[in-house]
């Protein structure tokens, strides 16, 4: 017996943290459906008693159940942070815009000028309407005037300052041995791209421009 209600526990938990992780499940016949629609998750301790309740009512009316994800009238939202890694040579910005999921909404090839800076503050001002971001970095190696002229632009910009934005120069050596940890073909657009995600994983030093 002792048996029986160990495993009856164990499965309880598997299911608990199914419908936690995966809170849609579709049912795998007709036979049965129960549509169990909450409006608001206001606690975790509620929240716990809520999925039990659910579970139970699953477990009541057997296998075959349909799992509705609850509506709340509070978001629940992951704040993102915008990683802008630059590939920066005497006439180019090779550009890669990288948020914290991995995700690249913008990469492109432009002039080290004015043009081409304004182009990706334009890039950044646009996405944060949309994400809100927590963090903002623009992060690239130091090569002599060639970087300091767009770090400068990034770092004196009123717009980029109201947003907190950070101007990151790191050594070129520590950008190269986080590279080299991949196996792919160099080029300038794949290393802005490296350039986005090492400064993603934020275990850079702080630099001279903050």
């Amino acid at each position: 017996m002792e048996w029986t209600h160990g495993c009856f526990l164990f499965s309880l938990l598997l299911r608990l943290h199914f419908k936690v992780c995966y809170p849609s499940v579709v049912p795998t016949s007709n036979t049965l459906a129960v549509s169990i629609t909450l409006t608001s998750v206001r606690s975790s301790v509620q929240a716990a008693g809520e999925l039990v309740i659910r579970i139970l009512l699953c477990e009541a009316v057997g296998p075959t159940c349909f799992w509705e994800p609850y509506s709340s009238q509070e978001s629940f939202q992951i704040q993102m942070k915008c990683f802008v890694g630059l590939d920066v040579s005497s006439t180019k910005l090779d550009v890669c815009i990288m948020l914290s999921d991995t995700t690249t909404p913008f990469t492109a090839s432009l002039p080290n000028d004015l043009v081409g800076a304004s182009e990706i503050k334009k890039q950044i001002l646009e996405l944060n309407d949309i994400y809100s971001f927590e963090r903002i970095v623009i992060g690239m190696e130091a090569t002599s005037l060639y970087s300091f002229h767009p770090a400068m632009f990034f770092h004196e910009d009123s717009d980029l300052k109201a947003l907190k934005v950070e101007v990151m120069v790191e050594q070129p050596n520590k950008i190269k041995k986080y590279r080299e940890a991949f196996e792919e073909n160099k080029n300038d657009t794949l290393d802005a791209f490296y350039i986005a995600d090492y400064f993603r994983i934020e275990r850079f030093s702080p630099a001279f421009l903050k």
